[in-house]
This record gives C-alpha cells, sequence and structure tokens, in this order.
C-alpha cells in the first residue's frame, strides 16, 4: 500500500522542514565526533609547589585545544579563600574542577556531595567518592629506575638523599631510590642528608652519585655539588638545567598529559570515582638525562634506565601504597 500525504499537510512538512534542520542542528553535539562539551576548571591553591602550578595551568590549556573545552584557571590564596572558589565553581555547573594542592582532599573528602553535578579531580591525591577523583603518579617507580640509573653511574656502594623544600610525592621516590640503588648495588650506604657542607663531607668518603629531593632548588645545593664533584639526579627536567652539569639526570612527569586523560574520561562518561594512578606503562612518567653527559655515561645511564623500566613494567618490581 502506498502512503499519499494529504496536499496542506506536504505544504506545511516542507514550509517547517528548515526549521526542523535548524533545531536538531542546534541540540547536536558541539564537539567534533559527536562527543559532548566539557567545561573545565582548575583551583590552584598557592601553597602547591610553582613547578605543579605550571603543569597544571599547561594541563588546562591542552584540555582547552584537545578536547574544545570551556576553560578557567583559578589561583587561591588560604584554605578559606581556595574553599568558597570551589564551591563558586561548583555553583556554576562546571563539570570538572581540577583541586591542585593535597591541602584540598578534607574539602573534597567532606563538601564535594554537595554538589553532585560537578566531579572533583585532587592533583595529587588518593581521595575518591562518588563524585571525586584523585590523580597519582607512582613516584615510587620513577625512583626505582632513577635508583637504578645512577647505580650505573658510579663504582661506589654509597649514594644519598639530599633532603630540599617539598611534599609527599618525595617520600615515594626516595624509597624507590633506595630499591632501585640497592637492586644493582647489594646493600648500599645510603646517607639522608640536607645541607651543603654535609655533601662535601660525603664527596670526601667517595660519594660520587645521589638524589636531589626537592620540589624547589638551592643554590648553594648544587653550588656544593658541582664543587664536590656529586653527580645529581634532580626531581624536574626545569632543575636540571638550572643544575647544569651538575644534574646528570631528572624525573619528567608529565602533568598536562595526565590531566587530558582524566577529562577525557570524565567527558565521555566513563567511571572516574577512582584514583587515576599512573605508572612507567602510562607513558606519563620517564626519566631524562642531560644532553653534557659524557657518550659512553650516556649510553650506560640509558641501558640502565632501559632494563629498570622494563623490570617495573612487567611487574618484576612489587610496590605497596606507600611506596615499596
Amino acid at each position: 500500500m502506498i502512503f499519499v500525504m494529504p496536499f496542506f499537510a506536504r505544504v506545511a512538512f516542507f514550509a517547517l522542514a528548515p526549521l526542523l534542520v535548524l533545531i536538531i542542528g542546534c541540540a547536536a553535539p558541539s564537539e567534533e565526533g559527536g562527543s559532548p562539551h566539557l567545561t573545565v576548571a582548575v583551583v590552584a591553591s598557592e601553597m602547591a609547589p610553582a613547578h605543579l602550578r605550571r603543569a597544571a595551568r599547561g594541563g588546562l590549556q591542552r584540555i582547552a585545544s584537545d578536547l574544545d573545552a570551556e576553560t578557567v584557571w583559578v589561583e587561591t590564596r588560604g584554605s578559606a579563600e581556595g574553599r568558597e572558589r570551589i564551591a563558586e565553581q561548583a555553583r556554576l555547573g562546571t563539570d570538572l574542577i581540577f583541586l591542585v594542592d593535597r591541602s584540598f582532599e578534607q574539602w573534597a573528602t567532606t563538601e564535594a556531595a554537595s554538589y553532585p553535578d560537578s566531579f572533583f579531580v585532587v592533583l595529587p591525591g588518593t581521595n575518591r567518592d562518588a563524585n571525586v577523583g584523585s590523580i597519582r603518579f607512582a613516584a615510587e617507580e620513577a625512583g626505582f629506575v632513577a635508583g637504578a640509573t645512577a647505580a650505573a653511574l658510579t663504582d661506589s656502594r654509597r649514594t644519598a638523599i639530599i633532603r630540599g623544600s617539598g611534599r609527599l610525592w618525595l617520600n615515594a621516590l626516595e624509597d624507590g631510590w633506595i630499591a632501585g640503588f640497592s637492586s644493582r648495588r647489594g646493600r648500599p650506604q645510603v646517607e639522608v642528608i640536607s645541607g651543603p657542607e654535609e655533601i662535601t663531607a660525603l664527596a670526601g668518603d667517595g660519594l660520587e652519585i645521589a638524589l636531589y629531593a626537592t620540589d624547589a632548588v638551592e643554590a648553594e645545593i648544587l653550588q656544593a655539588a658541582e664543587a664536590s664533584g656529586v653527580r645529581l639526579v634532580v626531581t624536574q627536567p626545569a632543575l636540571m638545567r638550572e643544575a647544569d652539569p651538575t644534574a646528570v639526570a631528572a624525573v619528567h612527569i608529565d602533568v598536562p598529559e595526565a590531566m587530558v586523560r582524566v577529562a577525557r574520561e570524565v567527558r565521555d562518561g566513563a567511571p572516574a570515582d577512582r584514583v587515576f594512578t599512573f605508572d612507567f606503562g602510562s607513558g606519563v612518567l620517564a626519566i631524562e638525562f642531560n644532553e653534557v653527559l659524557e657518550p659512553a655515561d650516556s649510553e650506560r645511564a640509558r641501558a640502565a634506565s632501559d632494563e629498570a623500566q622494563a623490570e617495573v613494567t612487567a611487574g618484576l618490581v612489587e610496590f605497596d601504597e606507600f611506596g615499596l
């Protein structure tokens, strides 16, 4: 049977067709490929390390360009202002709010449930709840690879951890460093120090390489290491450039890439109420080497780093939730 549309119905249909197309077009997702639109804010405490704030700003820019998201950057002074600015973004209906600094973990635990239409991600952190997740970087793995790499650059069983100012992630990094160095040197002599005089003294006892575990470099430490001939592995590529040529390698954490991946999952509706852990297998963690290394040292260090990374990603090195 053939259905014939009445004349008046046909006139009405063709008259309204352009309007229907316009309405459907306006209702379509704004993202290429049909992905929903996303609004993202970063609320960063001035108490967070400067390098973390810079990295988070870079992550927000990546989210805007890669995901075509609306973004806003908020930097706060003090915990009271921070709590108010987070709540303000949630009241505006922001889909995803990154909380940059562990000082925001308590807010996420007690207040986030009051804003169920927003999703909060603590960077870095370990929180998880119905609308709360966290980003954790496997610093213990980075420390293990760095320690194993350092062991390839010395014949000594002595190493040191030079402690500067920094956050909790450095504890796991230090644990990993000891485990990595030990895996190549048996029972090493590990000294934990903090001042330039101690560097000079240990250098006289055979110290050749150390981990400089800090979020902010101190010129006196670099000067003492250079004067004593002690080579350093540092916690950021930027510090390696500052410490050139004393620093031989640096731990690199690609914070912007981690943020983009989390934002993409939230945008696409994947379950996000978890701790997003980024390890060496994720490609977010890496060891970078100083270009001033002698060719023989560079080859030895890179081979040691590749071998240690392979052990970690193959699951041959076990870490617990505290680092080791």
